[in-house]
């Protein structure tokens, strides 16, 4: 949990009008301002910082489909038009002397602005990491560069075997010590039932009962589906994670369903809607 955004629906409301804002719009632009904080931005430590995070402000609202300008640029609009419709003096004066102290504050600040407020980010591989065409587009991998080199940790969370991960990571030079995963990484595969926590140590890992396999082996020979070693030396050879049968609906309502519900014997868990045992 990133923590809390909490918004004064009077003071949207007043920023909203003196903006030519809809208070819905007001309030959209307020929540991405307030989200860009809560993942460390500041616009208020450098100038370098402020550019910055005006371009997300808008690249989100952009994105999103929002309406108006980001809160930054919206309250520099908004002090233009002010200073150039006042007539006092001494307001003036205390607007200028604001400004040059919010600039002195800027001058402090570090250029490296961006510190994240939090240390890991847990990615699936599937619809998060590969696109349709199960490939890390450059854009991603760029974006898990710049995580990275921000001092964030890039654990996967997926249900993919470490292997497949790490040979999808080496296309895009994410592999290894100071890559998003490795055989010294930590990361949670095959839907949870082998995981790794620091330095790569596994400390935790589930496997099928081999009776159920043998059995699914069996089974599989009754459908004259290829299995390309004999049952035994498959057993004795892996260790195994997760049974796959794949059928139509109908097949997995008529056949996969009935007969392993009975079969499995509370052996291990199932997932009737695939057909898959785990």
């Amino acid at each position: 949990m990133l923590g809390d955004i909490v918004i004064s629906s009077e003071t949207a409301a007043r920023q909203a009008e003196e903006r030519g804002q809809t208070l819905l719009d007001g309030i959209r632009i307020l929540i991405v301002h307030g989200l860009l904080h809560l993942l460390g931005f500041d616009h208020e430590i450098s100038d370098e910082a402020e550019r910055e995070m005006e371009k997300k402000e808008e690249l989100l609202l952009k994105n999103l489909g929002w309406k108006g300008k980001g809160f930054i640029q919206s309250a520099y609009d908004a002090e233009t038009n002010s200073n150039s419709h006042s007539e006092n003096p001494d307001a003036l004066q205390r607007e200028n002397l604001t400004c040059e102290l919010f600039k002195d504050r800027k001058k402090e600040g570090s250029l490296r602005f961006y510190k994240p407020k939090f240390s890991y980010i847990f990615c699936d591989m599937d619809g998060t990491l590969l696109n349709s065409k199960s490939q890390i587009s450059a854009i991603t991998a760029n974006a898990l560069k710049e995580v990275l080199s921000r001092g964030v940790k890039v654990v996967i969370a997926t249900g993919k075997a470490r292997p497949a991960v790490i040979t999808a990571l080496k296309t895009v030079d994410l592999v290894g010590k100071d890559g998003v995963a490795s055989e010294f990484s930590p990361g949670v595969f095959i839907q949870g039932l082998i995981v790794y926590g620091r330095q790569g140590r596994r400390i935790s890992k589930r496997t099928l009962d081999p009776d159920v396999c043998r059995e699914a082996f069996h089974y599989s020979c009754k459908l004259e589906a290829e299995v390309m070693t004999s049952v035994e030396h498959l057993l004795a050879s892996a260790e195994i994670q997760k049974v796959l049968f794949l059928d139509t609906a109908e097949g997995v309502a008529t056949a996969l369903r009935p007969y392993w519900s009975e079969a499995v014997g509370g052996r291990c868990q199932c997932c009737p809607i695939t057909g898959r045992y785990a």
